[in-house]
């Protein structure tokens, strides 16, 4: 601040604040035309650039008011008290003098935005609590200062121009002021109201950007992030929708200690209000009438080829666990068909599901709950109960899809006989099919599990095929498979068969279940590799050592193993573009009739023999029903024709999606390859709830490419049993959420801590809160804590004697706990809970608690001898 003005005729002093010329050329040459001053006449371009123009020959709207300093605009040319301006001289020659009055001077910015221009509440509000500052000057300041008279403007209004006449008073409350104006600039940052930023959000959550952004997520990841976006009220106002609840149940169900985590970072139910929605629906094992009446009003609506369907039904491994449901009040954990529950703990679940042919929708309609294996009547009984539903609701039931074990295999040809036995009584004939209520139903059993039972036969036999008389036998044998995959372990960098593993092919590391597994041997590459090695001269250096392939034996092999992967792909096709020639949609041009047909002659010429003296064995089981699923490929063809189908994909005829559906029930919460009877449940309204979502299975031995969407879901019974419910009468519903949380400790040993705990949550009701008079009932009226009395102990040690005596008889039954209230409402003497308001409710309050404390520690003791036992077995 050393320089001073270069303007002709400027009398600013150096301390005013300036500005250099510009080093643009252009810029500079048009400063140095508006200033015309003989100073800078003769000077050259560096010259120039040393001098300076002081704030007085700038106007306000020169300056960017949104930096911290007054920095020029771009383009900006001095304008103001330049040598070539009239006004000049009159400006600089005023004579303006002070009165002996008081000046006000308001603390303003130093920003080029009048206070009327200002827009924010906030800013009026600190402004008006900024006091005025007033300078008073004398006669002799006046003089010198030479400021405004009172019909002059203030000096807000100019003190831009007057910066040089500024005293060191004045330049101090001018700093004062600028700080306090950029102080409560930040403050009215600070204020925005939470409705503001609401609306904000609002409006930035309907933007065309976040709308994109929001179309590439999952319905899921979208339901979560809008209910992030959308948060306005405190967590206990905070309101959700159902589509929101069952998304959260979706993560929840995942792992729920890490759900209570995310609560508290993000907007989400709690857990209370995602098991509440669960409680909402009544499941059970056997046909469920409100998924019945669902299910008839979807056909309604349906096309006619979507309403062809097939049924299809499989068990999981449970684990046997007693658990008391309070909704229910009976024990879950044994064996129930829906109306008949049996003595036995339960450890299997079979469940039915209906799933569409044209688009692959499903639907699990019912399960069951048994003792190991299903027995054969009730296996066909349970088939036909859910066939019957299916067609009475107007879909076309036109298969039925199961795995080659024994007991389906019995089930079948016992439906089979009887449906064989009806049409013989009316004089037709009889095709081998099923006939239900006068549909004729195809039996088809599942691939998969067919080409894994023939690798299983392998393992132990070899197979002779293509069996005549007066012809040299052939066989194979997975002794040749075995060679093979040794010969392919070189010392060369690069394998032949690089997917080929021990797993696959070693009988002590093998992974029996995986379908994979079993499709990578028995493939073109298995059989082209021995095909090639068997006319190799020679040995094959390998890490075993030189090896070779026997050459009529491997031929054999590879002969049958190339038969047995075009088989595989005929009935696992799933797209209209053929992925190899017979993996490919069916369809009056493909080549899988045909191939079929001759198909069903060469596997009847198969059969399994002795690796050791080659005599052969019985009738393979699953020879003969590869046989009679190749049959029933044909007929089913002919029957979708009929509903002018132009194709089908063969992929959709197996139990890959309900296998599917069992992984994402052992998926849920802890990785449980054994969930309990009540896990099971809750898994199984989860996913209906949800629309089957849940994290990826890995290891699935399914591939997921055409498993289709629920039918329908469970939501619209949720919102109907919300409305039923809020007709009910109050202290039911009341009961059945505190039954729900009663849970029996382990550190409860002895009487006098139940009865303390049945107290506790007798006086918490909100019928009995607030009467003294049943707090003495059951409570020490002489101590101050809650210290059950004599009496209710004495009630508790009878009702714990009648209940002992009569829980064996009645345990596997429905409405367990009902039976055993009665029973003590009928021997029980409770005359002594005399409160003539409450006796009723106090009653019943006390009878429920102790029937369903001493289920739980029944429930408890049983559970802990089956543990016992699993480890002994284990062991």
């Amino acid at each position: 601040m050393g320089r001073q003005c270069c303007v002709l005729g400027c009398s600013s002093g150096i301390h005013l604040p300036f500005h250099s010329f510009p080093k643009n050329e252009i810029m500079a040459n048009k400063w140095k035309t508006a200033v015309y001053s003989v100073k800078i006449k003769h000077l050259t371009e560096e010259q120039i650039k040393k001098c300076v123009v002081c704030y007085r020959h700038f106007a306000d709207n020169d300056y960017d008011s949104i930096y911290r300093l007054r920095r020029l605009k771009p383009d900006v040319v001095p304008s103001l008290f330049l040598p070539d301006n009239d006004n000049n001289n009159d400006n600089s020659k005023a004579d303006l003098t002070v009165e002996n009055s008081k000046t006000e001077i308001v603390c303003t910015p130093a920003v080029n935005v009048s206070i009327t221009e200002m827009k924010t509440a906030g800013y009026k509000q600190i402004m008006s609590k900024v006091p005025n500052i007033t300078i008073n000057l004398t006669n002799e300041n006046s003089s010198k200062t030479g400021l405004s008279s009172p019909k002059d403007p203030t000096l807000y209004d100019k003190h831009m121009k007057c910066f040089h006449r500024f005293t060191p008073k004045m330049w101090k409350l001018y700093k004062i002021a600028y700080i306090l104006t950029r102080k409560q600039e930040a403050v009215s940052r600070k204020q925005l109201s939470f409705r503001q930023r609401i609306r904000q959000a609002n409006q930035y959550s309907k933007s065309p950007a976040i709308k994109k952004l929001l179309y590439l997520l999952t319905p899921t990841q979208r339901t979560f992030v809008q209910m992030q976006i959308k948060t306005k009220y405190s967590p206990k106002d905070r309101y959700f929708t159902l589509d929101e609840k069952i998304a959260a149940l979706s993560i929840m169900k995942q792992f729920s200690k890490c759900y209570e985590c995310l609560t508290q970072v993000f907007d989400l139910p709690s857990t209370h209000t995602l098991r509440s929605i669960l409680q909402k629906i009544n499941i059970h094992p056997g046909p469920i009438n409100f998924i019945n009446r669902r299910l008839k009003e979807q056909v309604k609506v349906m096309k006619q080829k979507d309403k062809l369907c097939l049924l299809m039904w499989d068990e999981i491994l449970l684990q046997p666990h007693l658990d008391y449901d309070a909704k229910k009040k009976h024990i879950v954990g044994f064996e129930d068909f829906g109306g008949r529950r049996n003595a036995r703990f339960a450890d299997h679940a079979m469940v039915f599901m209906v799933r569409g042919i044209q688009n692959g929708w499903k639907f699990p309609l019912a399960y069951y709950l048994c003792d190991g294996a299903t027995q054969i009547d009730q296996l066909a009984k349970s088939i036909k109960t859910i066939s019957k539903i299916i067609i009475d609701s107007g879909l076309y039931l036109v298969a039925f899809v199961c795995k080659n074990g024994k007991r389906n295999l019995a089930a079948v040809n016992k439906l089979k006989f009887e449906s064989a036995r009806r049409k013989l009584r009316r004089g037709e004939r009889c095709y081998g099919n099923i006939t239900i209520k006068n549909q004729t139903i195809i039996p088809l059993y599942d691939p998969p599990t067919l080409i894994k039972g023939v690798r299983n036969n392998l393992l132990n036999y070899n197979l002779e095929f293509d069996c005549a008389e007066r012809e040299e036998r052939k066989f194979a044998s997975w002794r040749i498979i075995e060679q093979a995959y040794r010969m392919d372990l070189t010392h060369n960098v690069y394998r032949l068969m690089p997917k080929i593993t021990m797993e696959h092919v070693i009988k002590s590391k093998m992974n029996i279940k995986k379908v994979k597994n079993v499709t990578q041997v028995l493939s073109m590459t298995m059989g082209g590799f021995i095909h090639h090695h068997t006319k190799l001269k020679g040995h094959v250096n390998t890490i075993y050592g030189p090896l070779k392939m026997p050459e009529k034996e491997g031929l054999d092999t590879a002969e049958m193993i190339l038969f047995f992967d075009r088989l595989f792909d005929s009935v696992n096709g799933h797209t209209l573009k053929p992925e190899k020639p017979l993996r490919v949609a069916v369809s009056d041009n493909s080549p899988h009739l045909s191939f079929w047909q001759k198909a069903i002659k060469r596997l009847r010429r198969m059969r399994f023999v002795d690796p050791v003296d080659k005599k052969p064995l019985k009738e393979s089981i699953v020879l003969r029903n590869w046989i009679s699923t190749l049959q029933g490929f044909r007929k089913l063809w002919k029957i979708l024709k009929k509903y002018k189908f132009k194709h089908f994909r063969p992929r959709i005829l197996n139990q890959d999606s309900l296998v599917h559906f069992f992984g994402q029930i052992r998926s849920l919460g802890e990785r449980n390859a054994k969930p309990t009877c009540s896990e099971f449940e809750s898994s199984f309204k989860t996913l209906l709830l949800n629309n089957l979502k849940s994290r990826c299975i890995v290891g699935s031995n399914s591939e997921n490419k055409t498993d289709g969407p629920l039918l329908f879901t469970l939501k619209e019974f949720i919102r109907c049993r919300a409305k039923h419910a809020s007709n009910d009468d109050g202290l039911t519903q009341n009961l059945s959420d505190l039954e729900t949380k009663t849970k029996l400790s382990d550190k409860i040993q002895n009487y006098d801590d139940i009865c303390s705990s049945i107290a506790r949550r007798i006086m918490r009701s909100s019928h009995v809160k607030e009467c003294q008079i049943c707090r003495n009932l059951i409570s020490d009226p002489t101590k101050s804590e809650l210290v059950p009395s004599e009496r209710l102990l004495k009630t508790f040690e009878d009702a714990d004697v009648i209940l002992a005596q009569i829980m064996s008889n009645v345990c596997y039954l429905h409405h367990t706990a009902l039976m055993l209230e009665i029973e003590l409402y009928t021997l029980m003497d409770l005359h002594w809970l005399n409160c003539q308001q409450h006796h009723n409710v106090l009653k019943k309050l006390l009878i429920s608690y102790m029937v369903v404390l001493f289920i739980s520690k029944w429930c408890n003791g049983i559970n802990d001898i089956l543990t016992d036992d699993e480890r002994v077995s284990l062991s």
